[in-house]
């Protein structure tokens, strides 16, 4: 009796801190997604306008390039927005799930749209239940390049791939991997690390900083090498 007794409060004292985690999560989003920022009036693809929110806010955008049009050209009037503001204008999708992950901002379909999809495709093959799927292409975030033969592998274990010449990848992994986290790195850039769930059935850009390496000042000077072996 009193070891279900302990057992039902730990319970009670996970799923507490759960809602806690939650909420905090949560208000940091928000807190984000209210920052204000300045949009001139433009009309450029939809790609090109959150590039410009990626300027002005630092943020970089994860999303499904099946569900939003890159290419897709939208009138944006000049104006302070906030960042949800700015990108339900860019989108003209105001259904669309945002989440902060790091110095990452991730659009989603809605919970309801997706678990209509999931539904969908585990009726096509009970296989796939076993297993997910997501893939994508990574650049450089200044250039836009692709970065080639970049490195995509699930922390802390031998699992992964490397991007091909144009930049793209594609992982399918065990669904016990849903909670485990992918890395993006690639040699001279910073490396990120994404949970996978997030991802799943996905096809991304990511976008990898540069890393600024300082190098150590040299000093060249003119000496006599009598002097120099005396």
């Amino acid at each position: 009796m009193k070891y279900t007794a302990e057992n039902t409060f730990h319970r009670i004292l996970v799923s507490l801190l759960l809602m806690m985690v939650a909420v905090i999560l949560q208000a940091d989003d928000g807190a984000v997604l209210n920052r204000k920022i300045q949009l001139p009036k433009s009309k450029e693809s939809v790609y090109k306008l959150l590039r410009q929110v990626s300027d002005k806010s630092g943020y970089l955008f994860i999303y499904d390039s099946q569900i939003i049009d890159n290419d897709k050209k939208v009138k944006i009037a000049k104006g302070e927005y906030t960042l949800r503001e700015a990108i339900y204008a860019i989108t003209g999708n105001n259904q669309l799930k945002i989440s902060v992950v790091g110095n990452h901002i991730l659009l989603q379909v809605t919970d309801r749209i997706k678990t209509h999809a999931v539904i969908s495709i585990e009726k096509v093959d009970s296989v796939e239940k076993k297993f997910f799927t997501f893939s994508g292409a990574i650049y450089d975030q200044i250039t836009d390049e692709p970065l080639a033969y970049s490195a995509v592998g699930i922390s802390n274990s031998t699992i992964g791939t490397i991007s091909n010449q144009d930049g793209e990848f594609k992982l399918i992994l065990p669904d016990s991997l849903r909670h485990s986290k992918v890395k993006f790195t690639h040699v001279g850039y910073e490396s990120q690390e994404v949970e996978v769930g997030l991802l799943a059935g996905q096809h991304i850009r990511f976008a990898l900083e540069p890393r600024i390496i300082p190098l150590q000042e040299v000093v060249i000077r003119v000496v006599e090498p009598q002097e120099e072996i005396n």
